[in-house]
Order: C-alpha cells, then sequence, then structure tokens
C-alpha cells in the first residue's frame, strides 16, 4: 500500500501524494508544457483530458512562449483555480529545459502563486516526463527551491508534490528518493526551529518557572543529532532519517504547534505597524491641538479645540487598547510553559 505524507517546512505542509493531480483539492495545478501548448503527453493529457480543451484555449493565448516560462489559464472543469503551465520543451528545436531553468521555473510558479494570493499548489515531477529530465537532478531542484520558498514565506500554506503510482523499479526508485530528499529538507528546517525553541526557552527560563525543563533537554539532545546526521552525510540519508524521526516523534506535535502558528503572527505584526503607525498621527495631532490651547492661556479656548483634544485623547486610547491586545496575542504565541 502506498502512502501519502507530510512534512513541516516553516509553517506550510509539503505533502508528497501518489494520486492523479487532477483529482487533489487545490488552487493551483502545474501543467508540464511545450512551447505551443499541444498538453500531448503524460500529465499535461491527463489535465487536458479532466479539465476540457478550455484549459489549452485559454493558454494559447499567450505567444511567443520559450522554454522557462509559466503562464496562467483557467482550470477548466477541474477543481482547482487556475493552471499553470511550465514550459520545458520546444519541439521546434528540440530544446528541454536545464537545471538553472528548472529551478527558474520552480520560482516562477512559487512567485505567481504568491502574486495571485493562493494558498496551496499541487504540481508534478517536473518535466521528468515527456522532457526527460534527469530524475536525480529533479528532485535536487524540486525539494531545496520550494523548501527554501516555505521556509521564508507567508503566503502558500500547502504545496503537494504529486508523484506517479509506483508500477516499475525504476518509478520506486524515484519516488522513494523524492520521499527522502523532503524528508531531509523537513528535518534541515526542523533544525532550525529546534534552535528557535531553545533560544525562547532559555530565554523563559531566565524569567519564570514554569518551563519544563525536560523539555528543553530533549531538545537540544534531539539538536546534537539532527548536527550529526547533517555533518556525517551532505547527501541523502534514508537509513537513519526514519529512525531519528520515531525517537524524536514527541518533537512533532511541539513544532507543528510553533510553525502553524507562523502565517497568524505575521498578521498580527502587520496589524500592529498600522495600529503604531495611527496611534503615532493622532499623537502628533494632540501635541499641535495642545500648542493651539495653550495660546488661549487656559481662557475662553474655542469649543470646537477641546472637543478635537478630547477626540484624539479616546482615539489614543482605543488605538493602545488594540496595541495591548495585540502584544498579548502576540506573547501567548511565543511563550514556552
Amino acid at each position: 500500500m502506498i502512502n501519502n505524507k507530510t512534512y513541516y517546512i516553516g509553517g506550510s505542509q509539503f505533502n508528497v501524494l501518489y494520486a492523479d493531480i487532477t483529482t487533489v483539492l487545490t488552487d493551483v495545478i502545474v501543467s508540464s508544457d511545450d512551447t505551443d501548448i499541444t498538453m500531448s503527453g503524460g500529465v499535461s493529457r491527463s489535465i487536458y483530458q479532466a479539465g476540457s480543451s478550455a484549459i489549452q484555449v485559454d493558454a494559447r493565448k499567450h505567444k511567443g512562449l520559450k522554454v522557462g516560462d509559466v503562464i496562467v489559464s483557467t482550470a477548466g472543469n477541474l477543481h482547482a483555480k487556475y493552471v499553470f503551465h511550465a514550459i520545458t520543451l520546444n519541439y521546434e528545436n528540440n530544446t528541454a529545459i536545464d537545471p538553472n531553468t528548472l529551478e527558474l521555473v520552480l520560482k516562477r510558479i512559487l512567485e505567481l502563486g504568491k502574486a495571485l494570493k493562493v494558498k496551496s499548489i499541487a504540481l508534478p515531477a517536473i518535466a521528468t516526463g515527456t522532457a526527460g529530465y534527469d530524475y536525480t537532478n529533479s528532485i535536487k531542484a524540486i525539494t531545496e527551491v520550494i523548501g527554501g520558498f516555505l521556509k521564508e514565506n507567508d503566503t502558500i500554506e500547502e504545496v503537494s508534490l504529486c508523484l506517479l503510482k509506483r508500477e516499475e523499479i525504476s518509478r520506486e526508485q524515484m519516488n522513494a528518493l523524492f520521499e527522502n530528499a523532503v524528508e531531509l529538507v523537513s528535518i534541515k528546517e526542523q533544525n532550525q526551529a529546534i534552535k528557535g525553541l531553545l533560544q525562547e526557552a532559555n530565554e523563559s527560563l531566565r524569567q519564570k518557572d514554569t518551563v519544563d525543563t525536560a523539555i528543553v533537554e530533549k531538545l537540544e539532545e534531539g539538536l546534537v543529532r539532527i548536527l550529526s546526521i547533517e555533518k556525517e552525510e551532505k547527501g541523502i540519508v534514508p537509513t537513519k532519517i526514519p529512525a531519528l524521526l520515531d525517537d524524536l516523534s514527541f518533537l512533532y506535535d511541539l513544532l507543528h504547534s510553533v510553525s502553524s502558528n507562523k502565517h497568524e503572527i505575521e498578521h498580527l505584526k502587520k496589524d500592529k505597524k498600522v495600529l503604531e503607525q495611527s496611534i503615532n498621527y493622532h499623537r502628533t495631532a494632540l501635541r499641535h491641538y495642545e500648542i493651539e490651547k495653550a495660546k488661549y492661556g487656559g481662557e475662553m479656548v474655542p469649543f470646537r479645540l477641546m472637543m478635537s483634544i478630547e477626540d484624539a485623547e479616546k482615539e489614543i486610547n482605543a488605538i493602545q487598547e488594540k496595541i495591548n491586545s495585540v502584544n498579548t496575542q502576540l506573547k501567548s504565541f511565543i511563550e514556552i510553559g
């Protein structure tokens, strides 16, 4: 039985699915296409058949395409908002995608998704079908680019890599490599998360007595073991990763709890910045009103000016309460105890 897997990188999910990409519930489905958008082979043909010719018609409105381009079209009958067409092959001059261009394509897919404010993207093992791109290089590019993006992004919540079902030994090997590569990227990201947790835990220990020191000790032990694996071999270490994950299984809930709050924390920080800008504006206005009031020496101050001062003070107090509320929420996310 083939099992799908989910890895947490940053505050997002990286899924490895063994499924028909056209059946995945997602905002974006990625198709690997040629410059003429023939949609005649592999995954692109499946997308065409499931989504209708409307996808191809819309995509072909884009002219002068070249290998490395990424364009967007309607999703037709698919359960998605868009289809992104990654151009990986040119039949006219018989050119296919190279390593640098593949990385560029992957970055363009993710940046386009970010620009369109989508929450989820499903993509195949790009260019490993009709375009004939090397599996190992595709693995390296997909895992490194997507892993790096998810670590920093605050928009896309889920990326799903859809692999073909295991029908041949070569396919089994390819899928296993994808799994292990994604797993290693995930572990390295968790390594960074553990370092952050350790810093927060140590800071909390200095400030209060509510931190579970046993958790800190386990975090330190896990960090040492992860670092030892990374130093031992630069490549993929499939035999040691599963054992490590089993031993450190208690970390998943802890790490996921922290990571899953990443997006909400970013929104709260943005809200706080807007509130701080607003309160500074009202404080400046209040100072101006008070200077005007002082000119009257406390006598015969215009009613309009007194009301302006009162309104400004009320607004400042109201905004300060909102800032305090945001600070309380932020504190609840980052404290350990």
